[in-house]
């Protein structure tokens, strides 16, 4: 998961907030360091648990790749002890949470010509609340969050885990509606049992009396970012002839087109063929040759 805004909207405290559920947000559950022995090392401590990967700005390409194969694979590389022995590896299954002011999208697709495989098992999104709270407020509340935390977790995993079977048919259930309902396709297994954890997740801790969230509000939001999410896989592993046609078609509205390129010497006007449509603003021109030998961008 991995909530993106060059805005101040305070995405590390949220994510802190949503860590307090389990332990203490502002320790060992954060990643600082992004390399791969601090990701592993921490995965593999934590197992189950949620890793928040804070400020994720500056972390290279290579290392976007690595987290998100890792994460979903649930084992670390495998490495030589110093008897040439294959060393037992960490292993984990759960949800990273990283953050950040920069897509973490387009890191995965500079770092390799078709980054589809990495960004189907990344859910990004950019938060859109227009809810404000007074500073005064803010601080109260983020300081409360150093000294209580560690409440609802126990609850929730102490009732899957005593009713197992039970959360599994319903995770399986709810899965294979929201597969139909969204119209999802293979390639976004990852995706649709993302969203049916997190549906079954809502249901259990209102019934725990832990916390309430809107069902009809979060499957509208889940629709929108899906749509969104699509978009940035088509966009990202399209090869340079498609975006560079896909970027035409945006922007035709706002093209110039005339014939020749006129001769301000001269006080010769070009003939307009078309202009830019409705309220668009003038993007460029595109100039048909007036000697039918090639053709012009402005």
């Amino acid at each position: 998961l991995f909530p993106y805004t060059t805005l101040f909207r305070s995405k590390t405290t949220a994510c802190k907030a949503g860590l307090t559920a389990w332990g203490n947000g502002m320790s060992d559950m954060v990643l600082n360091q992004f390399t791969s022995n601090a990701l592993f090392e921490q995965l593999g401590v934590l197992k189950n648990l949620p890793l928040v990967g804070d400020e994720m700005t500056n972390c290279t390409n290579s290392f976007a790749s690595e987290l998100v194969y890792s994460v979903s694979n649930g084992v670390g590389k495998l490495r030589l002890g110093a008897d040439s022995a294959l060393k037992t590896t960490a292993s984990w299954s759960t949800i990273f949470l990283g953050n950040g002011n920069t897509l973490l999208s387009e890191k995965l697709a500079a770092n390799r010509a078709n980054a589809e495989g990495e960004l189907m098992r990344l859910w990004e999104f950019i938060p859109r609340s227009k809810q404000k709270m007074p500073l005064d407020q803010f601080v109260k509340y983020t300081q409360l969050l150093k000294d209580n935390y560690g409440l609802a977790g126990p609850i929730y995993i102490k009732y899957v885990s005593e009713n197992y079977d039970v959360v599994l048919e319903r995770l399986w259930s709810a899965h294979a509606k929201l597969t139909k309902s969204f119209d999802m396709q293979d390639k976004e297994r990852y995706w649709a049992l993302l969203f049916a954890t997190i549906f079954v997740a809502r249901d259990l801790v209102a019934e725990l009396d832990l916390l309430h969230i809107d069902q009809v509000g979060l499957l509208r939001w889940i629709k929108n970012e899906l749509k969104s999410a699509r978009t940035t896989v088509t966009q990202s592993t399209a090869d340079p002839a498609e975006q560079f046609g896909r970027m035409l078609a945006e922007l035709q509205s706002g093209i110039l087109v005339t014939s020749g390129r006129g001769n301000l010497a001269k006080s010769e006007s070009a003939r307009i063929i078309s202009e830019p449509r409705g309220t668009a603003s003038l993007i460029g021109r595109y100039i048909y040759p007036t000697d039918n030998r090639y053709r012009d961008w402005e």
